[in-house]
């Protein structure tokens, strides 16, 4: 028996089918996901207070305040091809108005896509609308993305960073943030190209992934079989 050949199957073949699993666990929680956002795509706006008191995830809510005098800029979004950032912006609600600055509530709002220079120097102009604002939008979770490059000192706004941190924001805010955040519906006040959606990679792109490791398993387990076998095989013919 060939240990080193048996070696290497232990430890390729149950990583194989983990990969497998765990993508096929990747397309159940996509697929939930897809479901618990066509269940919100017809409920009416509820109001951000009451959404917090019963959150459900792309609940579609309602808010009135003003934005904050700063902005954030997610580096490294692509759109149709081309280089840009997702905007977003803190907004407090006015209820807090007259509330300790520690004890306002507030949630970052994301604003959709502009398109980036090629000239890295050169930041889009964002524009802000001031005074009281009505916004809708759908409650979300900040959620991760891929870091392509180094994190940039927080100078001036609008701040360029390669990820966003819900605690980075609120130290600069000089607010505490609400740990969800509120994606803005095409048409509201301040709005960019809004082109987010629930899920970047559909469960059926998932499946397939899962479908081809589980055959690279198989694969591999055929192979170390051949590989094992045909030497006593040869004998046996000779």
């Amino acid at each position: 028996m060939n240990w080193k050949l048996w070696c290497l199957f232990g430890i390729l073949f149950p990583a194989l089918l983990g990969m497998g699993a765990w993508q096929l666990q990747r397309a159940d929680e996509k697929k939930m996901a897809l479901e618990r956002f066509h269940d919100q795509i017809d409920q009416p706006p509820r109001d951000w207070m009451s959404f917090l008191n019963s959150p459900i995830d792309f609940a579609q809510v309602r808010l009135e305040g003003g934005f904050l005098d700063q902005d954030w800029l997610l580096d490294n979004q692509i759109e149709g091809g081309r280089f840009g950032y997702r905007v977003f912006t803190p907004f407090c609600l006015n209820t807090a108005t007259h509330a300790p600055q520690d004890s306002k509530e507030c949630v970052l709002v994301d604003r959709g896509w502009v398109a980036g220079n090629l000239d890295r120097n050169i930041l889009p102009a964002i524009d802000r609308p001031e005074g009281n604002l009505i916004l809708q939008g759908r409650a979300d979770h900040i959620s991760s993305s891929v870091i392509l490059g180094e994190s940039e000192p927080l100078v001036n706004s609008p701040y360029r960073v390669q990820q966003i941190e819900i605690g980075e924001v609120s130290e600069m805010a000089g607010v505490p943030l609400s740990s969800w955040i509120l994606r803005l519906l095409p048409g509201q006040r301040g709005v960019y190209k809004q082109n987010w959606q629930p899920v970047v990679v559909g469960p059926e792109k998932h499946i397939g992934y899962a479908v081809q490791w589980f055959a690279m398993a198989i694969v591999l387990a055929g192979l170390v079989a051949w590989l094992q076998f045909k030497p006593e095989k040869a004998v046996m013919d000779s």
